[in-house]
Protein backbone atom coordinates (compact mmCIF):
# COMPACT_ATOMS: atom_id res chain seq x y z
CA UNK A 1 0.00 0.00 0.00
CA UNK A 2 1.04 3.60 -0.58
CA UNK A 3 0.96 6.07 2.29
CA UNK A 4 0.79 9.75 1.34
CA UNK A 5 2.49 11.95 3.92
CA UNK A 6 3.15 15.69 4.10
CA UNK A 7 5.05 18.03 6.40
CA UNK A 8 1.70 19.14 7.83
CA UNK A 9 -1.17 16.81 8.70
CA UNK A 10 -3.04 15.99 5.48
CA UNK A 11 -6.66 16.88 4.92
CA UNK A 12 -9.18 14.15 4.43
CA UNK A 13 -9.86 13.58 0.74
CA UNK A 14 -13.16 12.14 -0.41
CA UNK A 15 -13.65 10.57 -3.81
CA UNK A 16 -16.55 11.92 -5.86
CA UNK A 17 -17.14 8.57 -7.50
CA UNK A 18 -16.46 4.88 -6.82
CA UNK A 19 -13.81 2.89 -8.60
CA UNK A 20 -10.27 1.59 -8.45
CA UNK A 21 -7.45 4.07 -7.90
CA UNK A 22 -4.55 4.22 -10.35
CA UNK A 23 -1.50 5.98 -8.84
CA UNK A 24 1.06 7.88 -10.91
CA UNK A 25 3.63 8.02 -8.10
CA UNK A 26 5.62 5.58 -6.02
CA UNK A 27 5.57 5.09 -2.29
CA UNK A 28 7.66 7.72 -0.43
CA UNK A 29 8.16 9.69 -3.65
CA UNK A 30 8.62 13.45 -3.32
CA UNK A 31 5.98 15.29 -5.31
CA UNK A 32 5.54 18.87 -6.49
CA UNK A 33 2.71 21.20 -5.71
CA UNK A 34 -0.34 20.56 -7.95
CA UNK A 35 1.20 17.34 -9.26
CA UNK A 36 -1.37 14.72 -10.25
CA UNK A 37 -1.01 11.78 -7.87
CA UNK A 38 -3.52 9.41 -9.40
CA UNK A 39 -7.00 8.93 -10.75
CA UNK A 40 -10.05 6.87 -9.94
CA UNK A 41 -10.63 4.54 -12.85
CA UNK A 42 -13.75 5.46 -14.83
CA UNK A 43 -14.94 5.33 -18.45
CA UNK A 44 -12.67 8.27 -19.28
CA UNK A 45 -9.26 7.75 -20.81
CA UNK A 46 -7.05 9.06 -18.02
CA UNK A 47 -4.21 10.25 -20.27
CA UNK A 48 -6.62 12.13 -22.50
CA UNK A 49 -8.07 13.90 -19.46
CA UNK A 50 -4.57 14.77 -18.24
CA UNK A 51 -3.53 16.08 -21.66
CA UNK A 52 -6.71 18.16 -21.82
CA UNK A 53 -6.03 19.67 -18.41
CA UNK A 54 -2.51 20.65 -19.47
CA UNK A 55 -3.77 22.21 -22.71
CA UNK A 56 -6.56 24.05 -20.93
CA UNK A 57 -4.13 26.37 -19.12
CA UNK A 58 -3.25 28.18 -22.34
CA UNK A 59 -6.90 28.21 -23.40
CA UNK A 60 -7.99 29.62 -20.06
CA UNK A 61 -5.40 32.38 -20.34
CA UNK A 62 -6.67 33.30 -23.81
CA UNK A 63 -10.30 33.21 -22.69
CA UNK A 64 -10.18 34.98 -19.34
CA UNK A 65 -7.28 37.41 -19.76
CA UNK A 66 -9.00 39.15 -22.68
CA UNK A 67 -6.37 38.07 -25.19
CA UNK A 68 -7.42 37.87 -28.82
CA UNK A 69 -9.51 34.73 -29.20
CA UNK A 70 -7.96 32.14 -31.50
CA UNK A 71 -10.78 30.92 -33.75
CA UNK A 72 -8.39 28.26 -35.12
CA UNK A 73 -8.05 26.64 -31.70
CA UNK A 74 -8.65 22.90 -32.13
CA UNK A 75 -10.92 20.85 -29.90
CA UNK A 76 -10.80 17.13 -30.52
CA UNK A 77 -14.43 15.93 -30.38
CA UNK A 78 -13.36 12.27 -30.15
CA UNK A 79 -11.83 12.37 -26.68
CA UNK A 80 -13.07 9.82 -24.17
CA UNK A 81 -13.64 12.02 -21.13
CA UNK A 82 -16.17 10.09 -19.10
CA UNK A 83 -18.30 12.21 -16.76
CA UNK A 84 -16.92 15.53 -18.06
CA UNK A 85 -17.60 14.70 -21.68
CA UNK A 86 -20.94 16.54 -21.82
CA UNK A 87 -19.37 19.69 -20.42
CA UNK A 88 -16.52 19.38 -22.94
CA UNK A 89 -18.95 19.01 -25.84
CA UNK A 90 -20.82 22.05 -24.55
CA UNK A 91 -17.57 24.01 -24.71
CA UNK A 92 -16.98 22.80 -28.27
CA UNK A 93 -20.46 23.98 -29.29
CA UNK A 94 -19.87 27.39 -27.71
CA UNK A 95 -16.51 27.60 -29.50
CA UNK A 96 -18.07 26.71 -32.86
CA UNK A 97 -20.79 29.29 -32.30
CA UNK A 98 -18.17 32.00 -31.71
CA UNK A 99 -16.11 30.86 -34.71
CA UNK A 100 -19.17 30.96 -36.99
CA UNK A 101 -20.01 34.45 -35.71
CA UNK A 102 -16.53 35.77 -36.51
CA UNK A 103 -15.95 33.93 -39.78
CA UNK A 104 -19.38 34.55 -41.29
CA UNK A 105 -18.89 38.20 -40.43
CA UNK A 106 -22.46 39.44 -40.89
CA UNK A 107 -21.74 42.63 -38.96
CA UNK A 108 -18.51 43.20 -40.87
CA UNK A 109 -20.33 42.88 -44.19
CA UNK A 110 -23.01 45.28 -43.03
CA UNK A 111 -20.40 47.82 -41.94
CA UNK A 112 -18.61 47.59 -45.30
CA UNK A 113 -21.92 48.15 -47.12
CA UNK A 114 -22.78 51.17 -44.94
CA UNK A 115 -19.34 52.72 -45.47
CA UNK A 116 -19.63 52.19 -49.23
CA UNK A 117 -22.93 54.06 -49.14
CA UNK A 118 -21.33 56.89 -47.20
CA UNK A 119 -18.59 57.13 -49.85
CA UNK A 120 -21.28 57.28 -52.55
CA UNK A 121 -23.15 60.10 -50.80
CA UNK A 122 -19.89 61.97 -50.15
CA UNK A 123 -19.10 61.85 -53.86
CA UNK A 124 -22.66 62.92 -54.68
CA UNK A 125 -22.37 65.81 -52.24
CA UNK A 126 -19.10 66.97 -53.81
CA UNK A 127 -20.66 66.88 -57.28
CA UNK A 128 -23.73 68.74 -56.06
CA UNK A 129 -21.61 71.42 -54.39
CA UNK A 130 -19.68 71.94 -57.63
CA UNK A 131 -22.92 72.05 -59.61
CA UNK A 132 -24.39 74.55 -57.15
CA UNK A 133 -21.40 76.87 -57.59
CA UNK A 134 -21.78 76.79 -61.39
CA UNK A 135 -25.55 77.32 -61.24
CA UNK A 136 -25.22 80.28 -58.90
CA UNK A 137 -23.15 82.02 -61.57
CA UNK A 138 -25.65 81.07 -64.29
CA UNK A 139 -28.59 82.27 -62.18
CA UNK A 140 -26.97 85.68 -61.78
CA UNK A 141 -26.36 85.96 -65.52
CA UNK A 142 -29.83 84.75 -66.51
CA UNK A 143 -31.45 87.13 -64.02
CA UNK A 144 -29.58 90.08 -65.50
CA UNK A 145 -30.68 88.95 -68.96
CA UNK A 146 -34.25 88.61 -67.72
CA UNK A 147 -34.21 92.15 -66.27
CA UNK A 148 -32.76 93.54 -69.48
CA UNK A 149 -35.32 91.71 -71.62
CA UNK A 150 -38.09 92.87 -69.30
CA UNK A 151 -37.11 96.46 -69.95
CA UNK A 152 -36.86 95.84 -73.70
CA UNK A 153 -40.27 94.17 -73.66
CA UNK A 154 -41.79 97.15 -71.88
CA UNK A 155 -40.26 99.32 -74.60
CA UNK A 156 -41.67 96.89 -77.17
CA UNK A 157 -38.16 96.28 -78.49
CA UNK A 158 -38.60 92.48 -78.28
CA UNK A 159 -41.56 90.18 -78.69
CA UNK A 160 -43.51 88.56 -75.86
CA UNK A 161 -42.17 85.19 -77.04
CA UNK A 162 -38.54 86.33 -76.69
CA UNK A 163 -39.27 87.78 -73.27
CA UNK A 164 -41.01 84.55 -72.25
CA UNK A 165 -37.97 82.50 -73.26
CA UNK A 166 -35.72 84.73 -71.17
CA UNK A 167 -38.00 84.34 -68.16
CA UNK A 168 -38.28 80.56 -68.64
CA UNK A 169 -34.50 80.24 -68.85
CA UNK A 170 -34.06 82.13 -65.59
CA UNK A 171 -36.72 80.07 -63.80
CA UNK A 172 -35.27 76.79 -65.13
CA UNK A 173 -31.78 77.59 -63.87
CA UNK A 174 -33.30 78.59 -60.51
CA UNK A 175 -35.03 75.21 -60.27
CA UNK A 176 -31.77 73.44 -61.10
CA UNK A 177 -30.04 75.42 -58.36
CA UNK A 178 -32.69 74.47 -55.82
CA UNK A 179 -32.38 70.83 -56.88
CA UNK A 180 -28.61 70.99 -56.33
CA UNK A 181 -29.16 72.47 -52.87
CA UNK A 182 -31.68 69.72 -52.08
CA UNK A 183 -29.19 67.07 -53.24
CA UNK A 184 -26.55 68.48 -50.89
CA UNK A 185 -28.98 68.50 -47.98
CA UNK A 186 -30.19 64.97 -48.74
CA UNK A 187 -26.63 63.67 -49.02
CA UNK A 188 -25.77 65.18 -45.63
CA UNK A 189 -28.87 63.61 -44.07
CA UNK A 190 -28.06 60.20 -45.56
CA UNK A 191 -24.45 60.41 -44.36
CA UNK A 192 -25.61 61.32 -40.83
CA UNK A 193 -28.13 58.46 -40.77
CA UNK A 194 -25.60 55.95 -42.09
CA UNK A 195 -23.01 57.13 -39.55
CA UNK A 196 -25.55 56.56 -36.79
CA UNK A 197 -26.37 53.12 -38.21
CA UNK A 198 -22.67 52.24 -38.26
CA UNK A 199 -22.34 53.21 -34.59
CA UNK A 200 -25.39 51.12 -33.67
CA UNK A 201 -24.10 48.16 -35.70
CA UNK A 202 -20.68 48.35 -34.03
CA UNK A 203 -22.37 48.38 -30.61
CA UNK A 204 -24.53 45.38 -31.58
CA UNK A 205 -21.44 43.56 -32.83
CA UNK A 206 -19.53 44.15 -29.60
CA UNK A 207 -22.54 43.12 -27.50
CA UNK A 208 -23.09 39.88 -29.39
CA UNK A 209 -19.37 39.17 -29.39
CA UNK A 210 -19.28 39.67 -25.61
CA UNK A 211 -22.35 37.46 -25.15
CA UNK A 212 -20.69 34.67 -27.11
CA UNK A 213 -17.49 35.07 -25.09
CA UNK A 214 -19.52 34.87 -21.88
CA UNK A 215 -21.09 31.66 -23.18
CA UNK A 216 -17.58 30.32 -23.77
CA UNK A 217 -16.52 31.26 -20.26
CA UNK A 218 -19.59 29.69 -18.73
CA UNK A 219 -19.06 26.52 -20.79
CA UNK A 220 -15.42 26.38 -19.68
CA UNK A 221 -16.35 26.63 -16.02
Amino acid sequence: PITIITETPPNTVYARSTGNVTFFIDDQQVVDKNQLLGVIDNPAAAQQVIDLIERSAAYRSMLFLENEYDTAYFFDPKLNLGSIENAYLGLINAHLGYVSFERFGLYSKQLVAYRDQINYYNELKVQSVQQKALLEGEVAESYERYLADSLLFQQKAITRFDFGQSKSAWLSINRNLENAKSSITNARIQIAQLSSTISETEISYRQEQQNLKNELKNAYK
